[in-house]
């Protein structure tokens, strides 16, 4: 066993204590500087990495599961009102966004700040919304993945993409707004 692997497989009960998280499966690696919001609404698989510098965040209602060897990169955002769901050995790279709503911008007698956030619900959640990321994915770069969504597994989304609509399996994706450029399989 390498130190590096050593030292996060001791830092895993601290951290767990520190950010109140009780329920992940082993082996959860929370880098330095992270923020985690409404810890209690969050589930981890084994062998979970969250890079430096990273935030999650559950607001009230809100539920985020991240599978077994998946890697949230540094600087990332995760947030969910509804759910958010990233499968078994899905990674990024740094500086991703991923939330299962939108801000709502409708009503012009109101400025956009204060109108709150918009969750467009769908039978597939058992929130309302939600986003769904399937097993082995790899979401690139600065990529951002906002409301109701459900990507599919082995799929490639390209650095700088912003998904906004379903993905199907084995897709490779990119371009703002992101679309299918390859099939895999």
């Amino acid at each position: 066993m390498n130190i590096k692997r050593l030292v996060k497989r001791l830092l895993c009960p601290l951290q767990c204590l520190r950010f109140g998280i009780k329920n992940q499966e082993g082996n959860l690696y929370i880098g330095k500087a992270c923020k985690i919001v409404n810890a209690k609404a969050m589930r981890f698989g084994k062998n979970v990495s969250i890079m430096p510098y990273t935030m999650l965040l559950c607001h009230e209602g809100g539920h985020l599961e991240i599978g077994e060897g998946a890697e949230i990169g540094m600087f990332s955002r995760v947030a969910s009102q509804g759910e958010v769901i990233i499968g078994k050995n899905v990674f990024s790279g740094p500086h991703i966004f991923i939330a299962d709503y939108n801000h709502e911008y409708r009503d012009v007698e109101r400025p956009i700040k204060n109108q709150g956030n918009l969750v467009k619900p769908s039978v597939r959640f058992n929130r309302g919304g939600g986003v769904s990321i399937g097993d082995d994915t790899w979401i690139g770069t600065n990529v951002v993945i906002a409301g109701t969504v459900e990507i599919g597994k082995h799929c490639v989304i390209g650095a700088n993409s912003v998904v906004t609509h379903d993905i199907p399996d084995y897709s490779v994706v990119a371009g703002c707004p992101a679309k299918v450029i390859k099939q895999i399989k």
